[in-house]
């Protein structure tokens, strides 16, 4: 029996349809259901609410769909940081490259809504809602880099940000190639096609291990620089008294 929702009037019952609305578009896209299709109409029906006070938690399908994506990236912190947190030993870069690919992989529903910000979550959305989740994803990244910098001295953390924004980037252009639509799947059955099926976990674990590889050359450039020059500094006196 389908519950009916009547409209909330306070802030505790007001969080509580939210989180209703987004749990229940979750259900719908873990089933199966096109994010391109999504709507709130159907998102109303399924979730036992009129449309009309769907419209007062979420200004469009775009910024419900927003909100679930920053939902997924809050989780998926969470498991990171309880699966890295234990152990005493500090973790190897090719490890932490390890843990993002696949963690990242085992949360699909992440990857889909990554991979659609920039063509699809990002349209029909006010000036002022997209700085604020711009803004929310930059904390989120500094927080993450944060901890993997704790855990893995192998980059700094301001190395570790640039990272998880290739990660991003990565999915963006990797995930609707390992995740074709129907008739695309079907033609890479062709054994002659086997060249275009490729695996997303193990392309993003080869993609990043690659840039975390130049983050750290580079990380070591400019420490090498840093050095150089607090050495020539302190010289400086010493020839001055020389003379």
């Amino acid at each position: 029996m389908q519950t009916t929702f009547q409209r909330a009037r306070n802030p505790a019952r007001k969080a509580q349809r939210r989180a209703h609305l987004l749990a229940t578009a979750h259900a719908m896209l873990t089933r199966g259901d096109p994010l391109r299709v999504l709507g709130l109409n159907e998102l109303a029906r399924q979730a036992g609410m009129a449309k009309a006070n769907v419209d007062t938690y979420f200004e469009s399908r775009e910024a419900l769909l927003l909100a679930l994506l920053w939902d997924e990236w809050e989780r998926w912190f969470a498991r990171l940081q309880a699966s890295t947190s234990s152990g005493r030993r500090a973790l190897r870069l090719r490890e932490v490259v390890a843990l993002l690919a696949g963690s990242l992989a085992r949360t699909p529903l992440l990857c889909e809504l990554t991979a659609a910000l920039p063509t699809m979550l990002e349209q029909n959305l006010s000036e002022g809602a997209i700085r604020a989740f711009k803004h929310q994803a930059l904390a989120l990244f500094a927080q993450v880099a944060a901890h993997l910098a704790l855990r893995a001295p192998g980059l700094s953390p301001t190395a570790y940000g640039e990272l998880l924004h290739d990660a991003a980037q990565t999915i963006v252009g990797l995930h609707p190639v390992t995740h074709p639509l129907p008739a695309t799947a079907k033609a890479l059955t062709d054994p002659g096609l086997s060249f275009f099926r490729r695996d997303f976990e193990t392309e993003l674990t080869r993609v990043l291990g690659a840039l975390a590889l130049d983050h750290a050359r580079r990380s070591r450039a400019t420490m090498t620089r840093e050095t150089t020059k607090k050495t020539k500094k302190a010289r400086a006196p010493i020839r001055q008294e020389r003379r």
